[in-house]
């Protein structure tokens, strides 16, 4: 009985039954189910009724819910005495009503060889739930098991392909392949070596086996070794393991084809994400993101259902079935799902939005500085992008500025190089990597106006305990972001100087003091043991060069120059300024500036 009738006197035979009515909501049957698992017991967190700040963002294990432990303790604990699966997620697709079921097992449980017969009749009486259900619209165990099963199970494996075969970057002659032999592995490898593409394996037992399912079409490009470093893009399965990841070369790209990405991540190498796609914006209710993909990103094996269903396909694509992987690929363009772009992708798509339009050189001038230059800024923010990219992204812009309208191939009169020195020399447009440096810069130059910043604090922790940030090191194994900054430390060099306040911070001979960013010679210290500091050229007690002192020990240039420098009456500390500005503080175009005049 609701409680307002008996407030107002209101009871009635009908109010509980209208107020039961009222409570119930007609149940939702989906066309499409994705059959999931939780990964581990903090991921309860992550699901779309744990908290919104989570879900809302790649999932990661903070270290904050370990205070949550007596609550995830309790959430493992009913998803045991439940036993069922769950629905986690409601979306809809235009006509298509999709759903997410999460069997009330975790990730390491699927590993144990006495948790399988659990697990499989988890996931049976989840299809069979799906049949009663009536999901017409949509493993091989199962198909074999109830052979008169309307629903169709779809696990992904033809789409997961076309993903990692348009993974791979364009010119690769070779790829090593490890990690558990899934279908979608021997798939990739039979692709690959129809593409000409060398696949290289490790063990004898995998090549074995991958000679044995490829037959004549692996001859001279299925081959084994025993170098972990004789090629830098890795195609990589469940089975890999740290000490393996520890024997590649630096800068290697390890793209993973299981569902999984590799536990543990080396910072001076590349990992792709695992095989997933961009949704359209048709796509309704995403609230939350899938595992540790980025928002409104999904994984293949989900999209993979979806498309049976739009398509209306009625094969299984399950044990050693697989759909057609061009057929499945188009279907993906035809219904608005897109690959993860990247910068490249992003630029040519941007041209060719607009190249239909009849642009004159001054309207294309425009489109190249406010449209196509501004798209990899925010990333150059962060981030030294490889000198490569750098000229890949410069060149596809370059054709676009000689190019006919319509894309007709035009003559080019000049290189980018020579568009893109300074104004003042006759240059149109940024040199990316100069203006990546300066951008950069800018980031590191707060490192040492501001070193009690929580960034500084964290990066003087870990990289230069001892020191600052102009006398750091690289180190071991560095963050790419902290080898961003570090690789900006010579043009700061160039630009930095020192304001002059007591002279007791600002070594004579050693720091930029001067004007022009010019050290003084070194030699000089042999004559003159006792002078160290720029204080020991002041007269003693006294707010003032020692005249005599500084002509004695410089030549008459140089004396100049330092005579030249006012002193502050009132004392301060040394502080850094930079030169190329009159507020003393470094600017993005101030930064671009200093290595466009010298290079």
């Amino acid at each position: 009985m609701p409680f307002y009738d008996y407030i107002y006197d209101t009871m009635d035979q009908s109010s509980d039954t209208l107020y039961e009515n009222s409570l119930k909501r007609k149940e939702e049957t989906p066309n499409v189910v994705h059959l999931t698992h939780l990964t581990t017991p903090e991921s309860i967190y992550h699901l779309r009724f744990g908290f919104a700040s989570l879900a809302s963002k790649p999932y990661s294990s903070a270290w904050y819910l370990w205070l949550l432990w007596p609550v995830t303790l309790w959430s493992m604990v009913l998803t045991r005495i439940y036993r069922r699966t769950f629905v986690v997620e409601r979306n809809r697709f235009h006509q298509l009503r999709l759903q997410t079921w999460a069997i009330p097992k975790y990730g390491i449980q699927y590993r144990l060889k006495w948790q399988k017969e659990s697990v499989n009749n988890m996931i049976e009486e989840a299809v069979l739930d799906a049949e009663e259900k009536e999901l017409n619209r949509h493993g091989e165990v199962y198909v074999k098991k109830h052979p008169q099963l309307k629903v169709k199970l779809v696990d992904g494996s033809s789409l997961a392909v076309a993903v990692l075969l348009n993974s791979i970057p364009k010119g690769t002659t070779q790829v090593l392949l490890r990690g558990n032999l899934t279908k979608v592995a021997f798939a990739v490898a039979f692709a690959l070596c129809q593409k000409g593409i060398q696949v290289t394996v490790l063990r004898e037992d995998e090549y074995e086996k991958l000679d044995k399912s490829l037959g004549t079409i692996s001859e001279g490009k299925l081959v084994t070794s025993k170098s972990y470093s004789s090629c830098k893009v890795w195609l990589v399965g469940d089975d890999l393991t740290e000490e393996e990841q520890r024997k590649a070369n630096k800068g290697t790209l390890f793209i993973p084809f299981s569902q999984l990405p590799p536990k543990k991540l080396r910072k001076d190498c590349f990992y792709h994400t695992t095989p997933a796609m961009q949704t359209p914006t048709a796509l309704e209710n995403v609230d939350s993101c899938e595992n540790w993909l980025p928002r409104r990103v999904m994984s293949v094996w989900r999209i993979a259902g979806i498309l049976h269903a739009l398509e209306g396909w009625e094969e299984h694509e399950c044990g050693y079935t697989m759909s057609n992987i061009d057929k499945v690929w188009e279907a993906c363009f035809k219904h608005g799902f897109q690959p993860l772009k990247v910068l490249k992708d992003r630029l040519k798509q941007r041209i060719n939005n607009w190249s239909i339009k009849h642009l004159s050189q001054g309207g294309k001038e425009v489109f190249i500085k406010a449209v196509l230059q501004a798209i990899p800024t925010y990333t150059m923010s962060f981030f030294l992008l490889p000198k490569l990219l750098c000229s890949d992204l410069e060149n596809i812009m370059n054709s676009f500025w000689w190019d006919k309208n319509g894309g007709k191939k035009g003559m080019h009169w000049c290189s980018w190089k020579a568009l893109s020195v300074a104004k003042e020399a006759g240059g149109m447009f940024r040199d990316l990597n100069y203006f990546n440096i300066a951008l950069l810069a800018k980031r590191g130059w707060r490192l040492l106006r501001n070193p009690n910043s929580l960034l500084a604090h964290t990066l003087k922790a870990k990289y230069y305990k001892n020191s600052d940030f102009i006398k750091s090191e690289l180190g071991n194994l560095p963050s790419f972001t902290w080898k961003s900054l570090w690789a900006t430390k010579g043009l700061i060099l160039q630009g930095m100087g020192w304001r002059i306040g007591d002279g007791k911070a600002v070594s004579i001979w050693n720091g930029n003091w001067l004007s022009g960013n010019e050290t003084l010679n070194s030699q000089n210290t042999d004559m003159n043991t006792n002078l160290e500091n720029v204080a020991d050229l002041f007269e003693s007690n006294m707010r003032r060069w020692d005249e005599g002192l500084v002509h004695n020990t410089f030549t008459a240039i140089v004396a100049e120059k330092i005579l030249s420098i006012p002193l502050s009456r009132n004392l301060h500390e040394d502080f850094i300024i930079w030169q190329g500005e009159p507020t003393g503080e470094l600017s993005v175009r101030s930064g671009y500036r200093l290595p466009s005049q010298n290079g």
